[in-house]
C-alpha cells in the first residue's frame, strides 16, 4: 500500500513530501491548486496497477457522436475498449480515405497520361496511313482504354530490315478496286450467258406452231393477258357484270373468260410467251454489255451473237410454222468468245490476288514502321513508364486498403458482449430517474443513447451532468471483473474532479456512487487504495459523510504558497467541520498575499494570480449578504456597493479604481501562474487594491473576517488589518 510520497517534483510541486496515506484519501483544493498534478503523480507511480478517472479517461473511454439517421433518434456511444477500437477504426478509415484520395489523384494523372499516349498512337497511325496510302491498317484493340497494351502490341511488330518500294500503293488500291468491279461484272455476265441453252433454243426454232387464228398475234395475246389481269377475271370465277376500264362498256365476266382463256392456254400461247421471255433476257444482257463494255472487242462479239440469236427468235415468232436452224458458226463463235471471257475472268482473279499479296506486304511493312517510330518516341516511352508505375502504385494501395478493411472487420468481430454494461446503465438510469436509456446499436458495435420516450436526441442535447454520469458508469464498469468485484490487479483507484460543472442533482448521484465505492474498498481485505480529488466544498463534505471522525477516510487540503508552489496538509477534524472550505481557502490565500512585504511582492511579481480570487471574495460576500450579483463587473451596482459597504464619498474614486484593477485583471486568469502584468497595474498596485477590499470587508463585518483568517492574525497582522480598515471608516 502507498503510505507516503517523497520529493514530489511535478508541475507546481517542488520537492514536496506527503506522509501517512490511508486506504481511503480525499483531497480538497481550488482550481489550479495542484490536484490534477498530484493525481497524475500517484497514477504514474504505479500505472500497471492503477486506474484513474479524469479528463483523459473520459476522452479515451467514452465517445459520443450523432447517428447517421436522417431523423436522429439516438446518440452513438462507444465504451472502454470500444473507444480505443473506434479510434483504431477511425484511424484506419482515415488512412483508407487518404489512400482513396491518393488513388483518385493518381487516376486523374493516369487519365491524362493515357489520353496523351493514345493521342501519340493515333497520330502515328494516321501519319503511316498518309505516308503509305494504306487505309486497311487499324488501331490495336482497346487502345483508348488500355493504350499501354496497345503500345506493347505495336512494339511486338517485326523490326524493319529492308525498305519496300511504296510509291505505287495508291495505284495498287485503285487497281484492286477496278479489278473487283470488273470481276463482279464478268461473274454476272458469265452466269447469265451460261443460262443460254442452244439445244432448247434449237428445239423451239424447229417446232412448227400453228396459229389458232391468224388475227391473233403475240402482241394481242399479251394485251389480252394484261386486260384479264387488270379486270380481275379468273377462269372459273363467279359470273359478274363488269365495266371496261378502257371504253366504259359493260361486259359479262363469264363470256370473256370462256372466249379468251382457251387462247391463252393454247400451245401457241405458251410458246409465244416462252420465246418472249427469252428475247427479253437476251435484250437485258445486251444492254448490260453495252453499258459496261461499250468498246471491248470480245464483248462486242458477244453482243453481236446475242443479237443474231434474238433475230432468229423474232423470225420464228413471225413465221411460227417455219423451221429455222441455228448456224454452226454462231455456236462455235459463241463458245469461243465465252471461253475468252472465262480466261479474262480467271486472269483478273489472279491479278487481284497478286495485288492483295503486294498490298499485304506493304501493310506489314507499314505496321513495322509504326512500331519502329513508337520505339524511337521518348515521350511515348516515358508515358508508358509513368502509367505502369501509377497502376502498380494503385494496385499496392488497393491491396493496403483491403488489408485495412480486413483489420476493421477483425476489430469489430473481436469486440466483447455488450449486455452487461447496458444492463448496469439502464438499471442506474431508472433508479435515479434519468431521461436516458441505452440500446445496442444495430448497425455497428456499440450503443445508442436514447431518450426514454424515443424523442429525437442529438449529442448537443446531452447535459454535462448526463455525460459525466455516463463517464462515471464506464469508470465503474472498467475497474471490475463482475458487477460486484474490483479487478484483482487494481491496487490504486484515483478519482480526479468527478463532479466538474455538474448541477446539484447530478452531483448527488456521482457522490453516492463514490460513497458506495468507499464502502466497497473499505471492505476489500487485499491491498487497494482510493484517492479522491475535488474542488467542490460540498462534495468534499458529502463524500464519506458517514465518517465524521476520519476513522476510515483521511482528508487533505491542497494549497499554494505565495511563490505559487503547491503543498498538501492533513485537515484536522475541527477544520473539516467548517463547510466553507473553498471560500475560506481563497480568503487565506488572498490575505497571505496582502500581508507580504513590498520587497517580496516586487520580487515575486505574481499579483495577477490573486485578482480573480479577490474578485470571488467581494462578489461572494456581496451576493450572499446583499443579493448583489456580478458586483465588480456591473456598472449599475457601483452605487449600491458604496451604500451597503459604507464607502465614504471622498473615497469614491479610490474604490472604483480598486474594483477596476481587480476586475480588469481577473477574468480567465485564475489558473495562470506567470503572466506579464499590464504596465499601469503592477503587483504593488494589485496588492494595494486587495488590501483596500479586505479593509472594507473588515469595516463591515469584522467577525466574519476574523473567522476566515483565524490563527493567521498575529499581533503584527492584526495591526496591519486595523490600518487597512481605518482608511475606510466614515
Amino acid at each position: 500500500m502507498l503510505t507516503s510520497l517523497v520529493d514530489i517534483n511535478s508541475k507546481s510541486f517542488n520537492h514536496a513530501n506527503i506522509n501517512n496515506f490511508r486506504k481511503i484519501n480525499c483531497f480538497f483544493g481550488t482550481n489550479g491548486a495542484g490536484k490534477s498534478a498530484l493525481a497524475n503523480y500517484i497514477f504514474d507511480n504505479d500505472r500497471d496497477h492503477s486506474i484513474c478517472f479524469d479528463t483523459k479517461f473520459v476522452e479515451n473511454n467514452m465517445l459520443v457522436t450523432d447517428s447517421n439517421d436522417s431523423v436522429v433518434t439516438g446518440v452513438k456511444l462507444k465504451v472502454g475498449k470500444q473507444v480505443d477500437d473506434q479510434k483504431k477504426i477511425n484511424s484506419l478509415n482515415s488512412q483508407i480515405s487518404d489512400f482513396e484520395k491518393s488513388i483518385n489523384d493518381k487516376n486523374q494523372k493516369l487519365f491524362q497520361f493515357k489520353n496523351n499516349l493514345y493521342s501519340i498512337l493515333k497520330m502515328q497511325l494516321q501519319e503511316a496511313r498518309n505516308q503509305f496510302q494504306v487505309n486497311n491498317i487499324h488501331q490495336k484493340p482497346n487502345a483508348k482504354e488500355n493504350p499501354v497494351q496497345a503500345l506493347n502490341k505495336w512494339l511486338q511488330e517485326p523490326e524493319l530490315t529492308t525498305k519496300v518500294e511504296l510509291n505505287n500503293v495508291s495505284d495498287i488500291n485503285k487497281q484492286i478496286d477496278h479489278l473487283q468491279v470488273n470481276i463482279n461484272l464478268q461473274k454476272t455476265i458469265l452466269v447469265k450467258i451460261s443460262e443460254i441453252n442452244f439445244k432448247e433454243l434449237q428445239k423451239d426454232l424447229e417446232t412448227v406452231i400453228v396459229k389458232p387464228n391468224s388475227k391473233i398475234s403475240q402482241v394481242l395475246l399479251s394485251w389480252i393477258n394484261k386486260g384479264i389481269e387488270l379486270h380481275k377475271i379468273t377462269e372459273n370465277g363467279p359470273v359478274e357484270t363488269k365495266k371496261c376500264l378502257f371504253c366504259g362498256n359493260t361486259f359479262n365476266s363469264e363470256d370473256v373468260a370462256s372466249k379468251y382463256f382457251p387462247l391463252l392456254k393454247s400451245e401457241y400461247s405458251k410458246w409465244i410467251n416462252r420465246c418472249s421471255d427469252k428475247m427479253k433476257e437476251l435484250s437485258s444482257l445486251i444492254d448490260d454489255l453495252t453499258k459496261n463494255y461499250p468498246s471491248e472487242e470480245k464483248y462486242l462479239k458477244v453482243k453481236d451473237i446475242l443479237k443474231r440469236i434474238n433475230k432468229l427468235l423474232e423470225e420464228k415468232v413471225q413465221n411460227t410454222e417455219e423451221l429455222i436452224q441455228i448456224p454452226e458458226t454462231l455456236k462455235s463463235d459463241f463458245n469461243s468468245i465465252v471461253l475468252k471471257i472465262r480466261e479474262s475472268f480467271e486472269q483478273n482473279n489472279d491479278k487481284f490476288n497478286d495485288l492483295q499479296k503486294i498490298k499485304q506486304k506493304i501493310e506489314n511493312y507499314t505496321k513495322s514502321w509504326i512500331g519502329q517510330k513508337l520505339r524511337e518516341n521518348r515521350a511515348c516511352v516515358e508515358l508508358k513508364e509513368n502509367i505502369t508505375n501509377l497502376e502498380s502504385e494503385n494496385k499496392n494501395d488497393n491491396s493496403e486498403i483491403e488489408k485495412m478493411r480486413k483489420q476493421i472487420a477483425s476489430i469489430k468481430a473481436s469486440q466483447s458482449n455488450l449486455m452487461p454494461f447496458l444492463s448496469l446503465c439502464n438499471h442506474k438510469f431508472e433508479s435515479i430517474g434519468l431521461r436516458l436509456k441505452l440500446e445496442i446499436d444495430p448497425n455497428e458495435t456499440g450503443y445508442l443513447i436514447k431518450e426514454i420516450n424515443n424523442e429525437p436526441l442529438h449529442v448537443s442535447d446531452l447535459s454535462e451532468g448526463e455525460r459525466r454520469i455516463l463517464a462515471f458508469m464506464i469508470f465503474f464498469y472498467e475497474m471490475r471483473n463482475t458487477k460486484e468485484d474490483i479487478k484483482q490487479d487494481t491496487k490504486i483507484i484515483i478519482i480526479d474532479d468527478p463532479i466538474t460543472s455538474l448541477d446539484a442533482e447530478n452531483s448527488y448521484e456521482i457522490v453516492e456512487m463514490i460513497n458506495q465505492l468507499i464502502r466497497e474498498v473499505q471492505g476489500v481485505k487485499r491491498d487497494i487504495q482510493l484517492f479522491i480529488f475535488t474542488n467542490s466544498s460540498r462534495a468534499f463534505h458529502d463524500i464519506g459523510y458517514f465518517d465524521l471522525k476520519q476513522s476510515v477516510i483521511k482528508r487533505w487540503v491542497i494549497n499554494k504558497d505565495e511563490k505559487g508552489l503547491s503543498y498538501v496538509k492533513h485537515l484536522e477534524n475541527n477544520e473539516y467541520f467548517n463547510r466553507s472550505d473553498y471560500y475560506k481557502q481563497i480568503f487565506n490565500e488572498v490575505a497571505n498575499f496582502a500581508f507580504l512585504s513590498r520587497s517580496k511582492v516586487e520580487s515575486q511579481n505574481n499579483g495577477l494570480l490573486y485578482c480573480n480570487k479577490a474578485r470571488i471574495l467581494i462578489e461572494s460576500h456581496a451576493y450572499s449578504n446583499y443579493n448583489i450579483a456580478n458586483a465588480t463587473s456591473a456598472t449599475a451596482n457601483f452605487s449600491t456597493l458604496m451604500e451597503v459597504y459604507n464607502i465614504p464619498s471622498e473615497k469614491n474614486d479610490i474604490f472604483r479604481k480598486d474594483l477596476d484593477i481587480i476586475n480588469g485583471n481577473s477574468h480567465g486568469s485564475s489558473n495562470v501562474d506567470n503572466l506579464i502584468l499590464e504596465e499601469n497595474y503592477d503587483a504593488v498596485s494589485i496588492q494595494r487594491a486587495i488590501r483596500d477590499i479586505i479593509g472594507i470587508l473588515n469595516c463591515k463585518d469584522s467577525e466574519h473576517v476574523g473567522c476566515m483568517l483565524g490563527s493567521m492574525l498575529d499581533k503584527n497582522k492584526s495591526g496591519l488589518l486595523k490600518g487597512w480598515s481605518d482608511k475606510w471608516k466614515k
